[in-house]
């Protein structure tokens, strides 16, 4: 055999044994790959008349907030032609593993027009940080929403929670660690008693994250993916057979009847319908006010649909939005 076969062969070998290695010993090389390989603002579209809403609100970026994790900054979308606006906090998705604040460059601007100030949060994202810290950081904002209300002059007594996919399920875990005082499973996780929130705005999120773990993988790239996110985000290599998951980080069974007031919506494919459908029948079996919108088999309308807001199902998800806001703001 020529030596340049052999070395090939030895080389390729060699990489091969490396990535092996790097893939058991931790989730970042491989989830690092794939942050790169993720698109940015997919399918995003401002609405119609955005060129008018922008001109009615002005943007200040890439603010920090306190807190000991990095990349602690957010965007703020302020009205213009209205002072001490209402505060509606906006997380975005990703996964917990991509994604940034920009997911509401849209967003942000057309509540803003309508009166609300809309701020855009970064948290870090895995694998540099798990699960459990990214909570702990978006409690640090949340913590620090009292300091950013004085600020630039909003109304710290209205503050509302949004979030799409990954986002929306911080929105939600953030309500339930407010309003349920026996929900204690993060550890150091402790919300400020003077923050009152006075609504829940989730978009496309998951609020049972146990499924992860008998989801259904048959293309072993994606069950590799799965697993991979999986470390990462709990932080345990064996998180598959962690009877302890699902305690941890199922929102549905700490529900209580001091939630505030409820949207949610979903789409229809590639989505997480089911679990919104049981969220919801769990809010009002708890007698928490909730207003819902999901839409029939009929009408093909995917996860993160409210973010590309030119399409009907957007403006009616805009609308329903709009009118929860102006219901529950005194």
């Amino acid at each position: 055999m020529p030596k340049y076969v052999k070395f090939f062969i030895l080389f390729i070998t060699s990489v091969l044994v490396l990535t092996i290695f790097l893939l058991f010993i931790s989730p970042s090389p491989f989830l690092n790959v794939v942050k790169t390989r993720t698109p940015k603002l997919p399918g995003y579209t401002p609405p119609h008349n955005f060129s008018q809403l922008k001109n009615d609100s002005y943007t200040e970026k890439n603010i920090s907030y306190n807190s000991s994790f990095t990349n602690n900054k957010y965007d703020i979308y302020i009205p213009k032609r209205k002072s001490n606006p209402p505060i509606v906090v906006f997380f975005h998705g990703g996964g917990f593993i991509t994604g940034d604040k920009n997911m509401a460059k849209y967003f942000g601007p057309t509540l803003a027009a309508e009166g609300y100030a809309v701020i855009s949060v970064n948290y870090e994202l895995a694998p540099k940080s798990t699960l459990d810290d990214q909570i702990l950081q978006a409690t640090d904002f949340i913590n620090d929403l009292p300091t950013i209300a004085d600020k630039f002059k909003l109304d710290n007594n209205n503050i509302f929670l949004s979030g799409s996919s990954a986002g929306g399920y911080l929105a939600a875990q953030l309500g339930t660690a407010r309003y349920n005082k026996t929900y204690n499973k993060i550890d150091k996780q402790t919300i400020d008693d003077e923050i009152k929130i006075k609504g829940l705005i989730l978009y496309s999120a998951p609020y049972k994250l146990s499924f992860i773990q008998d989801y259904p993988v048959d293309n072993w790239l994606f069950k590799l993916s799965v697993f991979e996110m999986g470390w990462a985000l709990t932080g345990e290599r064996f998180w598959k057979n962690d009877p302890k998951l699902g305690d941890k980080y199922n929102l549905e069974p700490y529900i209580t009847t001091q939630f505030p007031p409820v949207f949610i919506t979903d789409g229809n494919k590639k989505t997480f319908t089911q679990q919104a459908k049981e969220y919801e029948e769990a809010l009002k079996k708890h007698r928490v006010d909730t207003t819902s919108l999901f839409f029939p088999d009929t009408r093909d309308v995917n996860h993160g649909y409210q973010m590309n807001m030119r399409t009907p199902e957007s403006e009616e998800a805009l609308s329903k939005t709009l009118s929860f806001l102006e219901k529950w703001t005194q």
